[in-house]
């Protein structure tokens, strides 16, 4: 957000953080077909095609809420890394992620209240 002359905030270049954060996996390297938003699976039928995608690798980055992405979402067989852009509030807003053993060699939790940024 920026300060306009008449002393009111108005938001400039950054309009969303999916779009945003979507851009910058883009520009360093992560094809544009291996990053998926949750919210564009809006059909039981297409979340079941999506979480397919995830398992087997052809989607490498799922962004999306906790509410969208929370019970239900069991995608985490190949998982490495979780990042969250606020803070969990209940142990349910992780769930499954940290509780089972992944295919991954190396599965890390990763807050970025704590890691450098993108």
């Amino acid at each position: 957000m920026a300060q306009n002359e008449q002393g009111t905030f108005e938001m400039t270049v950054f309009q969303n953080v999916y779009d945003d954060l979507r851009d910058k996996l883009i520009a360093k390297g992560i094809p544009a077909e291996e990053i998926a938003y949750i919210h564009d699976a809006n059909t039981e039928a297409k979340k079941k095609e999506l979480f397919g995608k995830v398992r087997s690798g052809q989607v490498r980055v799922l962004i999306g809420s906790t509410q969208k992405m929370g019970a239900g979402t069991n995608v985490q067989h190949k998982l490495v890394a979780l990042h969250h852009l606020d803070c969990p509030w209940r142990p349910s807003d992780d769930g499954r992620t940290l509780r089972t053993h992944t295919k991954a060699e190396a599965s890390a939790w990763v807050s970025p209240l704590f890691q450098g940024r993108m």
